[in-house]
């Protein structure tokens, strides 16, 4: 996998952490299931464009 990439998971961890929130409660903010959400923090899956622009609206930052 990518290191970029990595960063970016990295990076919705650590941002759903810092919220303290489960990952059922951020899956729902992307609009996808806890268990795609999951695999998505673990790397199996892959974050959709459209992901990372919710993600972005709602306070994340995908890049530095």
């Amino acid at each position: 996998m990518n290191r970029n990439y990595c960063d970016i998971l990295d990076r919705l961890l650590s941002y759903r952490r810092s919220l303290d929130k489960t990952q059922e409660e951020m899956s729902r903010q992307f609009g996808i299931t806890q268990s795609h959400y999951s695999k998505i923090e673990a790397g199996s899956k892959i974050i959709s464009f459209q992901g990372l622009e919710n993600f972005g609206k709602h306070g994340g930052a995908a890049g530095y």
